[in-house]
C-alpha cells in the first residue's frame, strides 16, 4: 500500500485529529456537496465530511485537538468504516490528509485538510464525477441538476456606464501611511478560492500526444485543462494510447476553430468503448482470460503442489495461473471483465461499469488485484454479473489485509475458497441426524411432551424353554387322547 495511505488496522483510537482548511466553506459549496457529491459518496463519507466541517472555529479555520476515539463517536462509525469514508473523501478531492508521528510517542497525529467542491462548472465536465453522479441518480436527474447550476444568459442592461476609480477619488494623495506587510499577507485568512478540478496523476504522454494531434492540425492551445482532465479520467478508466486518444480528439476538434467540443469528445469515447471492440480486447480474447478447464479448479483448490501442470518458475504456479496473473497486470479492469463478458456472449452493463470505476477511485487495491477479484466473482463463482455488496466486501477485506498485487490475491480467494468449505462442512455437520428413542429425526427433535417408556419395557424377551418331566408327559398324552375319542364320538352322532 502507498505510504500515504495509512492502513485502518494502525490507526489508535488514541490518535490526535485536527481540522483545517484554508478557506471558509461557503453555504453554497456545502450545498454543491449535499447535491453533487452525497449521492455517489453514501451516508458515512458525506457525515464524515459534514461532521469535521462543524468541528471548525469560525476565527482561525481550525478545530480543537480531538482524539480519533471522540470523532468515531461523533459520526458512530467504527475505525475501518471511518478509514473507508476517509478514503472516498480524499479519492474525489474533498480531504487531504496529513500524518505525523514521533517515534518517542505511542499515537499518531493527523491533520485533516477540508476541501472545497469542485463548482458545478468543473464538475460537469469532469468524466469521471459525472460518470459517478449519472450512474447513481440517473440521467433525467443528472439533467435536472445540469439545469439547476446552470447560468441562464442575461439580456444585455443598456451601455455600461459605472465610473472608474479616478472619477470616485482626486489623485494624488498620501499613500505613506500604508507599509506592506508581506509575511502578515500570507498569514491572513483567505475568504475567495480558485476553484480547481480534481486532481489526479496522468499516464498519459501529453508530449508524444501534442505531435500526433499537431499531424492533424490540431493545435496544443485546444488541449485545455477541461479537455485534459477528461482525457486522463477516460485514460485511467479505460486503458487507453495515446494514439486512441488522438483519434477520438480529431474527430471532436473543429478545424476552423482549432477548439475541442467537450459534450462530442465525451459521448465519442463513451460509444467507442462500450460498442466497439478494441484491438487490444480481441487479442485478450485470443489469449483467453477464461480457461475454464484449468483455471476454475485451479484458483479454487488450496494446494496448488497437486496440479500436474506447473512451471519452471519459483513459484510453481499452474500455467493457467500464471497466464491470468500476466493478464491481470497488463489489462485494465474494465477489457478484462469486457473480454470475460465477451466469450460468454454477455455484456458489459452500465451498473457493473460504475461499480469497477468506483472501486478505481476509491485507490485502495490497484488495478490488477481488481481483475482478481472479477475473475473470481464471475468465472470461480460463476456469477453472469457482478455484485456490489459482494464486491465491496471483498475489496474491502483484501484493502485492510493490504493485498496489492496479483499473487498476494490468488492466495487469498484461495484462502477464502478453503474457509467457505469449512463453513459448509460445519453446518452440514450440525443438520446431522439426530436419533430419538429409537426413532430418527432431521434437525430438531419433536416438541412436545413424551411420555416415559420404563427400563423393563425396553429389554427383549429372556424366557426360556424348560423340558416336560414323565409325568406331565404322560398327563398331556392322556388330554390329546380325550380330545380325540369326544372329537370321534361328535362325528358318529352327526351322520
Amino acid at each position: 500500500m502507498d505510504e500515504k495511505s495509512i492502513k485502518w488496522s494502525q490507526l489508535n483510537p488514541r490518535d490526535c485529529i485536527q481540522v483545517t482548511q484554508q478557506v471558509w466553506l461557503t453555504q453554497r459549496e456545502l450545498q454543491f456537496v449535499t447535491q453533487l457529491y452525497v449521492p455517489f459518496l453514501g451516508v458515512q463519507a458525506s457525515t464524515l465530511y459534514l461532521v469535521l466541517f462543524s468541528e471548525l472555529s469560525p476565527n482561525s479555520y481550525q478545530s480543537d485537538v480531538i482524539r480519533l476515539a471522540d470523532l468515531l463517536a461523533l459520526v458512530n462509525m467504527g475505525i475501518p468504516d471511518f478509514y473507508q469514508a476517509r478514503i472516498r473523501l480524499e479519492s474525489v478531492g474533498l480531504l487531504k490528509t496529513y500524518r505525523y508521528e514521533d517515534e518517542e510517542s505511542i499515537s499518531a497525529q493527523y491533520t485533516f485538510e477540508l476541501q472545497a467542491p469542485a463548482s458545478p462548472n468543473l464538475f460537469f465536465k469532469d468524466a469521471l464525477l459525472s460518470t459517478l453522479l449519472v450512474n447513481q441518480v440517473g440521467h433525467q436527474r443528472f439533467e435536472i441538476l445540469q439545469k439547476r447550476f446552470s447560468v441562464k444568459e442575461k439580456a444585455p442592461y443598456g451601455q455600461d456606464v459605472t465610473s472608474t476609480f479616478q472619477e470616485g477619488f482626486q489623485l494624488p494623495f498620501n499613500m505613506s501611511q500604508y507599509k506592506r506587510n508581506i509575511a502578515q499577507e500570507k498569514q491572513m485568512i483567505k475568504d475567495v478560492k480558485q476553484q480547481e478540478s480534481l486532481v489526479m496523476n496522468s499516464n498519459i504522454d501529453w508530449e508524444l500526444l501534442t505531435d500526433l494531434l499537431k499531424s492533424q492540425f490540431v493545435h496544443e492551445q485546444a488541449l485545455t485543462d477541461e479537455v485534459k482532465q477528461m482525457l486522463n479520467s477516460f485514460q485511467i478508466y479505460y486503458g487507453l494510447t495515446e494514439r486512441e486518444i488522438a483519434q477520438y480528439v480529431i474527430y471532436a476538434a473543429d478545424l476552423s476553430t482549432g477548439e475541442i467540443d467537450e459534450k462530442e469528445l465525451y459521448s465519442i469515447i463513451i460509444n467507442a468503448n462500450q460498442h466497439l471492440a478494441a484491438p487490444k480486447q480481441e487479442e485478450a480474447t485470443v489469449t483467453s482470460v477464461v480457461p475454464k478447464e484449468e483455471s476454475m479448479p485451479v484458483v479454487a483448490e488450496v494446494v496448488v503442489e497437486e496440479q500436474q501442470e506447473t512451471t519452471s518458475t519459483s513459484t510453481h504456479l499452474p500455467q493457467a495461473i500464471q497466464r491470468l496473473i500476466t493478464l491481470a497486470k497488463e489489462m485494465t479492469p474494465f477489457d478484462f471483465m469486457t473480454s470475460i463478458k465477451q466469450q460468454r456472449n454477455g455484456y458489459v452493463s452500465n451498473g457493473e461499469q460504475r461499480i469497477i470505476l468506483d472501486l478505481v477511485q476509491v485507490g485502495t487495491i490497484p488495478s490488477e488485484v481488481i481483475n482478481i477479484l472479477i475473475h473470481y466473482v464471475l468465472v470461480v463463482k460463476n456469477n453472469p454479473t457482478i455484485n456490489k455488496n459482494l464486491m465491496d466486501t471483498i475489496a474491502n477485506d483484501w484493502s485492510q489485509k493490504g493485498i496489492q498485487t496479483a499473487e498476494q490475491a490468488i492466495e487469498a480467494v484461495r484462502q477464502r475458497d478453503k474457509e467457505f468449505k469449512a463453513s459448509r462442512k460445519e453446518k452440514i455437520e450440525n443438520r446431522q441426524v439426530q436419533s430419538y428413542s429409537g426413532k430418527k429425526y432431521y434437525g430438531n427433535a419433536p416438541k412436545g411432551r413424551v411420555a416415559s417408556v420404563p427400563d423393563w419395557a425396553m429389554k427383549p424377551n429372556e424366557t426360556k424353554e424348560s423340558p416336560l418331566d414323565d409325568e406331565n408327559l404322560q398327563l398331556l398324552k392322556a388330554q390329546l387322547s380325550q380330545l380325540k375319542t369326544s372329537g370321534n364320538s361328535e362325528q358318529v352322532k352327526g351322520e
